[in-house]
């Protein structure tokens, strides 16, 4: 996935629909989500299972008054999920069109979630260290992207 995402990168995307990938942003906060469910049951699952949702893509008989999450019958509704999704997401694109990231932080390939005081902190630290080093030329406006990797396990071999 985050191939798929460096790729867009230098591209116009605001939005990136996927399907599958439950595994890899369950509970990654800067991947929204859209959760299909069929019974009541999969209802306290998922919000166990899944971090941020915006909707719930539910039949129409299916209850879920106690839920703040709106739920939506896709096949029936679709304009009613778009509304959720441009309502929810919509401000998130606005912002990140005016607030371009200047830094990055990946732990073991999962990109960490970093509001705007953050970055710009960190970025500033590490640019500050980083510009004292001799053959280091830094001028301020330098992306910066912080990679953080488990060592790769060495496998031993019975003799």
């Amino acid at each position: 996935m985050n191939q798929i995402i460096k790729h867009l990168e230098d591209e116009d995307v605001d939005v990136l629909i996927l399907e599958g990938f439950r595994k890899l942003v369950a509970k990654d906060l800067t991947v929204p989500k859209i959760v299909t469910i069929k019974t009541a049951q999969e209802i306290d699952e998922t919000q166990k299972y899944f971090k941020p949702i915006i909707a719930l893509a539910a039949p129409t008989q299916l209850s879920t008054k106690e839920l703040k999450i709106p739920k939506v019958d896709a096949l029936k509704e679709q304009e009613k999920l778009t509304e959720i999704v441009d309502q929810r997401i919509g401000p998130i694109i606005k912002k990140r069109r005016t607030h371009k990231e200047t830094l990055s932080i990946q732990v073991n390939e999962k990109t960490l979630p970093l509001n705007p005081f953050v970055q710009k902190f960190v970025r500033s630290v590490v640019l500050s260290i980083v510009s004292t080093l001799k053959a280091a030329t830094i001028k301020g406006e330098e992306s910066v992207t912080v990679e953080i990797k488990q060592p790769k396990q060495k496998i031993k071999r019975k003799s």
